[in-house]
């Protein structure tokens, strides 16, 4: 783990990697496998919000077994994943200005290791999450107070980067301000209506924009604790 005690939490699907509209897909085909149609505008809306909650949200009731089946399911698409313009770049940038790194992701652990392949960033990472370190999903904040347990963070020098709604309510809750990027489909107004600081096209628009960010202010004032 880095020295200091301000870091970066980010989430991944849609945020690093282009998966959003694979799990749209994923969603779509589990639900048909238990007779669910649910238009594919719906199921968007809901990517991000945690797999035990999708299915109940959008019909209104619960489907047993839906989780595994788009585990299945996505299992089936993954391989068509991408990593997002400046997804990389931006992780490493972070770790540069001398702050912990942190993937905040809700997917199971079989995914989050094809992840962590695909990105290829683990060098400079701190800590990483899974589904299985939360016991509430998103929009609960579980998953990003685990991770800012795991990689030691002061919460109040914490900021988060994500996608969807759902990351933004999740820090709301927690007081942890965040990032939005429109890389997985949700829009500016959107993002900010949910509370985002600030909102970029992707990882790389947010990269060039570093500067005029949260995460410079987090990293101008590790470099004043330090002595730099």
């Amino acid at each position: 783990m880095a020295d200091s005690t301000a870091g970066v939490l980010f989430d991944v699907d849609g945020t690093l990697l282009d998966t959003n509209y694979l799990h749209v897909l994923a969603w779509r085909r589990a639900l048909a496998d238990h007779a669910e149609v649910v238009p594919m505008a719906e199921l968007h809306r809901r990517i991000g919000m945690g797999s035990d909650r999708l299915a109940a949200d959008v019909l209104g009731h619960d489907v047993p077994g839906i989780a595994d089946s788009h585990r299945r399911r996505f299992a089936e698409l993954r391989g068509e994943a991408s990593v997002l313009p400046g997804a990389r770049e931006l992780v490493r940038a972070v770790h540069d200005r001398g702050l912990a790194v942190v993937l905040a992701s809700s997917s199971n652990d079989d995914d989050v290791a094809f992840m962590r392949e695909l990105l290829a960033v683990d060098d400079v990472l701190d800590a990483v999450t899974s589904s299985a370190d939360a016991d509430v999903t998103k929009p609960d904040p579980d998953l990003f107070t685990t991770a800012i347990e795991r990689a030691g963070l002061d919460r109040s020098r914490t900021v988060a980067v994500g996608d969807a709604v759902w990351d933004v309510q999740a820090c709301a809750r927690i007081e942890v301000p965040c990032i939005g990027v429109r890389s997985g489909g949700t829009s500016t107004a959107v993002l900010e209506a949910a509370g985002a600081v600030c909102v970029f096209d992707d990882a790389a628009d947010l990269l060039a924009h570093l500067d005029e960010t949260p995460i410079a202010e987090l990293s101008d004032q590790e470099g004043r604790s330090r002595g730099r």
